[in-house]
């Protein structure tokens, strides 16, 4: 019985660890699409300001 609650307890914390993992992943690309999005629109402003 104790075997099975501390094997269950090692894949609950393999899980909680790689949910963490994914989302810090996840806010990663995130902020990665805001930066790429924040200097597209950087750039077409520059572009209709040069005409």
């Amino acid at each position: 019985m104790k075997v099975s609650q501390s094997t269950q307890r090692l894949q609950k914390t393999k899980y909680l660890g790689s949910s963490a993992q994914d989302r810090v992943e996840l806010e990663d690309k995130q902020r990665v699409h805001r930066e790429f999005s924040a200097t597209q629109r950087r750039k077409s402003v520059d572009l209709n300001m040069a005409h």
